[in-house]
């Protein structure tokens, strides 16, 4: 779980998870109000485990998978990406650019 550059408060799972899922770049600490940043390091994994789910599409037409099934272990594959992303979340209180 990501903690606080500024005060070290450590996040909780549902914190990190809706701070990840916003549009905003910037990350106010839950305890200190302080903006973080989520590293470039971090973005680039959480970019990498969202195409997970996507990997899917043209295994499962390999696989020759029925829609309903492809459909239903894609939802299963978000999920788990969902439920993992926030143990990947690394802040600083710089931002730093993409590339």
């Amino acid at each position: 779980m990501p903690k606080c550059t500024y005060c070290q408060h450590k996040w909780s799972w549902r914190e990190a998870l809706t701070k990840q899922l916003t549009i905003h770049r910037t990350m106010n600490c839950p305890h200190c109000q302080k903006k973080q940043y989520q590293t470039r390091s971090s973005r680039q994994k959480a970019g990498l485990l969202n195409m997970i789910p996507l990997v899917l599409l043209p295994v499962s037409t390999i696989l020759d998978l029925s829609i309903p099934v492809a459909l239903s272990i894609m939802l299963l594959l978000f999920i788990a990406v969902l439920m993992v992303m926030p143990f990947f979340l690394v802040l600083k209180d710089e931002d730093d650019p993409l590339w």
